[in-house]
């Protein structure tokens, strides 16, 4: 009590001790960068920079997981068991993603470099954390990539309205030919 006012805030409920075990195997398996759960923990760490962040993440991808195996009674497979949604992205050339953000253009080497060819081989490669090992990418450019998978559609928008100047330009330079 302060001046006669109830202070205080609202507290978390639960089991302190099985919270805190699952913050601790959340934090266990981030150094683990062979497991799923912490390969996606790792884009958490690297995308936010917060360790503790990170591993609460994972505590809770582990809770759910346990809910999960408590409810149907069966064995822990990590391919029953879905990290990230793989949403089809569209696929454009990452060479003209710079056409739409200009924030790309520094990054487009080095995806070309690594054989990302198109948005959809980065998007499938950034939910499957392969981008973690090139060298040269940082938050900035996961960020860039979350953005992109999150905002699709303005993407795709974008891309159609510049695949159309493209192509009427291409069909005045020929008409323009033609008659000469």
């Amino acid at each position: 009590m302060s001046a006669d006012k109830k202070v205080g805030a609202k507290r978390r409920g639960g089991c302190k001790s099985l919270h805190s075990m699952l913050c601790n195997c959340g934090s266990r398996l981030l150094k683990a960068h062979n497991e799923p759960f912490g390969q996606r923990g790792q884009r958490i760490y690297v995308d936010t920079g917060k360790w503790k962040k990170a591993s609460c993440a994972i505590a809770r991808k582990l809770s759910v997981a346990l809910y999960y195996i408590m409810i149907t009674n069966c064995d822990f497979t990590y391919e029953n068991y879905k990290i990230a949604s793989k949403a089809e992205a569209f696929s454009m050339p990452v060479e003209e993603l710079p056409l739409i953000n200009s924030g790309f253009r520094r990054y487009v080497h080095i995806l070309q470099e690594h054989d990302i060819l198109t948005t959809a081989e980065m998007s499938r490669a950034y939910l499957s954390n392969k981008l973690d090992s090139f060298r040269g990418l940082g938050r900035k450019f996961f960020g860039l990539v979350r953005d992109f998978n999150d905002n699709q559609n303005e993407y795709r928008e974008a891309y159609k309205e510049i695949s159309s100047h493209k192509t009427e330009k291409y069909k005045e330079e020929n008409n323009e030919s033609q008659e000469l």
